[in-house]
């Protein structure tokens, strides 16, 4: 099966071996193998062996362990910035809570509802970007213009 990797890439998966297809891991599915093919995976899973086996999975999210994932130091997963505060970093004020990342090639940004319930835009740049804490918040230097 074909398989699109929403990941920071194909080595990501490399000790993967079991792949769930709900986010609480109820139901998993163990791989056979896999190979790179474009910018696709290549995917066997146990128990698929016809088209029509394979076509109850299209369209589907396959998820896997995070503990199966290598993450390097102070690298963090983007699921958990969602739902984060954004803090100001000069005047410690709330900005708002990430309510999506999207990543538009240069660098991710986030996507902020602000206080007032507008939404903003945030390059995750270092000209931008003070630190985040996944326990804490992001801090953020404001620019002018960055909220507008």
């Amino acid at each position: 099966m074909k398989l699109d990797v929403w990941c920071d890439g194909f080595d990501s998966l490399k000790n993967v071996k079991t792949v769930y297809l709900d986010e609480a891991g109820e139901k998993p599915l163990t791989l056979k193998s896999r190979r790179v093919h474009g910018n696709f995976l290549l995917i066997t899973l146990e128990g698929v062996e016809t088209l029509e086996d394979a076509m109850r999975y299209k369209t589907k999210q396959l998820y896997a362990d995070r503990a199966n994932i290598p993450k390097a130091d102070g690298a963090y997963f983007i699921a958990d910035l969602i739902g984060l505060s954004v803090y100001n970093s000069e005047s410690g004020e709330e900005i708002g809570k990430v309510t999506d990342v999207y990543n538009r090639g240069a660098s991710d940004i986030l996507e902020v509802k602000r206080q007032n319930g507008k939404e903003a835009l945030i390059p995750m740049v270092k000209e931008f970007i003070i630190s985040v804490d996944t326990e804490k918040g992001i801090s953020v230097k404001v620019l002018e213009g960055l909220l507008d």
